[in-house]
């Protein structure tokens, strides 16, 4: 039996995976920006006792410090960046108009938190002994994509995309000095 922490994990993807660790008998830390609105959610914690939901504002990092200070000294093996917003709408992220302050709020959340949520949780995951982290991202990060819609979100995703690769370089770089 794995732990799994999921960011985002009161609908959609997130929502999903959660149910799907949950049937396979893991236990699931489940965050989400407001519990007390996440129905779906409490009725699968509601039904199960692998299934804990934690409060979790990618938008204040803060909560991510918080967090990850109630889960010191747990294991994770597996952490889900799963977490994102879309940014602006999406008449408002384009060449003709871009809302600057949406889309440093997409940034933030979509690029940089994680990051920070990787930082955070990294003694966790090391105390696995073979903890994974995932970011999920979308197909509208990729640089050879040529569809000139939704910048800010687009260019969140590209962030992220390269922000993981480098920390996945780095932390098989750091595996190999300790194998030595």
């Amino acid at each position: 039996m794995a732990t799994v922490l999921i960011t985002g994990a009161n609908r959609g993807i997130g929502f999903e995976l959660a149910r799907g660790y949950c049937a396979r008998g893991d236990s699931v830390l489940a965050c989400c920006r407001n519990p007390a609105t996440a129905n779906a959610l409490a009725d699968l914690a509601e039904s199960n006792a692998h299934v804990e939901v934690h409060a979790l504002d990618l938008a204040k990092p803060a909560t991510i410090s918080k967090l990850a200070g109630t889960l010191t000294g747990r294991t994770i093996d597996v952490l889900i960046n799963n977490a994102g917003i879309q940014g602006p709408a999406m008449g408002e992220q384009s060449l003709a108009k871009m809302d600057y302050e949406g889309w440093a709020e997409a940034f933030a959340i979509n690029s940089m938190a994680p990051l920070r949520v990787l930082q955070a949780f990294l003694p966790n995951l090391k105390a696995s002994g073979m903890g994974k982290a995932i970011t999920i991202t979308s197909q509208m990060g990729a640089m050879a994509l040529d569809w000139p819609m939704g910048y800010a979100y687009c260019a969140s995703k590209a962030a992220v995309n390269k922000v993981m690769r480098l920390a996945s370089v780095e932390l098989a770089t750091r595996r190999k000095w300790r194998s030595r």
